[in-house]
């Protein structure tokens, strides 16, 4: 049973250190493209300023994976058929998140994928779903469009 344990453990930690050049590497490469675009104009976020904290954030957790690998336990099952369709619901919902957002606009797109997404994952009462839905848009609107004045797509009727 030890030898399965350090076995799975080393497996974790060759996987971890790869995954972290990997995602090091990916942020390198969102911070080069971030910065060739107008990262503050004003006072007003610039389309490269999320591309840049994105790519800095690929970086610090691809820097912690190579820093402390194999420090997290690992699973020793595979996703169950349930689990596989939860995330393909996600999948799906993405995409019509996407799909939405230049037609319903932003602020609603946003409250129905947040409401989806806490109905399908947190197993929540229909209610709960719509609450955190909402309070998370509002939140995400306040923040971007009221105080980083950041433009939010609107819906196609205004």
């Amino acid at each position: 049973m030890a030898s399965y344990w350090s076995a799975t453990v080393q497996h974790m930690t060759t996987t971890d250190r790869v995954t972290g050049v990997v995602t090091v590497v990916l942020g390198v490469w969102v911070v080069s493209l971030a910065t060739r675009m107008v990262l503050l104009a004003k006072g007003v976020p610039g389309p490269g300023l999320l591309p840049l904290i994105t790519g800095l954030s690929l970086m610090a957790f691809g820097a912690m994976l190579l820093i402390h690998p194999g420090s997290h336990k690992a699973s020793s099952s595979w996703p169950s058929r349930n689990d596989v369709g939860r995330v393909a619901g996600t999948v799906v919902a993405l995409v019509l998140f996407t799909a939405a957002v230049p037609i319903l606009g932003f602020p609603i797109a946003t409250a129905l994928f947040l409401t989806g997404m806490t109905w399908w994952w947190g197993d929540y009462t229909w209610w709960v779903a719509v609450l955190v839905g909402v309070l998370f848009t509002l939140a995400m609107v306040l923040v971007f469009q009221v105080l980083l004045h950041a433009p939010l797509p609107r819906a196609i009727w205004g």
